[in-house]
């Protein structure tokens, strides 16, 4: 999983990480998944999502706190210890990061587990298939934010127009992934004829409408899983 879930964990840490430079590491912490744990020399070896490898020093009183996906704050995490962090967790380390990038002596480790992530991944998979909706846009109209798709069905190709509102979620996808969670927030002004469209939300009374709560946009040619 990407820096997705620890988007609003970042929100107490204000720096922000230097023009340029790796986004998941500023000058007080570096997030990545776990590749290496040393027990004997209390360290670890992370990779960010943009490659880069932090070493993450650990001492006697560096802390640890587990929080569940999706959680915003710490309020709700619990305590854990070294032992318990397991390669491919994603943390966030919480330290003096060294001024090549390369290493941080941690005071505070977060930790979503490999297992947990694992699980939140496939409740939104099941979610997405049971309340979503995949097509490809035909037709926009700006002034009423309205998105008419072509909808493929048993029954043969279906128009369903789909009305973004101020609270609907929207993200288009990142160049190399299909996955929600790697995409970029976006907005209507973004959309293009043509494009993929997938979108999370309630069917109406009307079969030719669909209420968004999520909608994801790109321009591959297929949309695979989530």
């Amino acid at each position: 999983m990407k820096t997705f879930f620890f988007a609003a964990a970042l929100g107490l840490i204000t720096l922000l990480a230097p023009q340029g430079g790796d986004p998941n590491i500023t000058a007080k912490r570096a997030i990545g998944e776990v590749k290496s744990i040393d027990a004997t020399a209390k360290q670890m070896t992370i990779k960010t999502d943009a490659g880069s490898t932090v070493t993450v020093s650990l001492s006697d009183k560096t802390t640890y706190k587990k929080l569940a996906p999706g959680e915003i704050t710490l309020t709700n995490a619990t305590d854990v210890t070294f032992t318990d962090l397991a390669e491919g967790d994603r943390i966030m380390a919480l330290g003096a990061v060294a001024a090549d990038q390369k290493s941080v002596p941690a005071v505070m480790v977060v930790v979503m587990t490999k297992g947990d992530l694992a699980k939140k991944a496939d409740a939104e998979r099941a979610e997405w298939r049971r309340r979503g909706i995949l097509g490809v846009i035909t037709a926009l109209k700006p002034d009423t934010k309205e998105i008419t798709i072509t909808h493929r069905t048993m029954a043969g190709n279906q128009l369903v127009v789909i009305p973004i509102t101020d609270k609907t979620e929207m993200r288009r996808y990142a160049p190399d992934s299909i996955k929600f969670g790697d995409a970029k927030p976006s907005q209507f002004s973004e959309l293009k004829v043509g494009d993929q469209l997938r979108a999370l939300g309630d069917r109406t009374e009307d079969p030719l409408r669909f209420n968004p709560q999520k909608v994801v946009t790109g321009s591959f040619r297929t949309v695979g899983e989530l």
